[in-house]
């Protein structure tokens, strides 16, 4: 997926982009995006650029593809074998607590793999060119 970034700042061979919410992400709010609908991440650069260019960005497909997965199923799959688990056990409130755990449980190791993966190369985005101000007019 393509998307345009403004570079905040270039370190390390790396390019610090500010992206934009895209129309594709909705109204989530589940990732880092929040609510100010921007985000700052590191980029790897294939193209030179410098501070205050706006930028193409290639976003790899494999981190949509397992954004959601990482973020919803996992814990909610933690949650269900926590009910299950909580079910063969004991009665209702040892489920309904052994279910919440477990999701936090799967909650908090999606947010530890998270980390590990926004440094691994293969999932980082890639600036791939630099807009002249004539292509950011014709682009919008």
């Amino acid at each position: 997926m393509t998307e345009t970034a403004l570079v905040k700042k270039v370190k390390d061979g790396r390019a610090y982009i500010e992206l934009n919410r895209s129309y594709r992400c909705g109204e989530c709010n589940a990732c880092a995006f929040g609510d100010s609908g921007k985000i700052t991440m590191p980029a790897l650069m294939d193209a030179d650029c410098k501070p205050d260019d706006t930028v193409i960005v290639e976003m790899p497909q494999s981190v949509y593809a397992w954004a959601p997965v990482l973020l919803f199923a996992v814990p909610l799959a933690c949650f269900l074998v926590g009910l299950l688990v909580g079910k063969i056990l004991s009665g209702e409130l040892l489920m309904i607590l052994l279910g919440f755990g477990f999701a936090a449980f799967g909650f908090t190791g999606a947010v530890i793999a998270d980390s590990f993966i926004r440094r691994d190369r293969r999932y980082m985005p890639v600036v791939t060119g630099i807009l002249s101000g004539a292509d950011k007019e014709r682009r919008r």
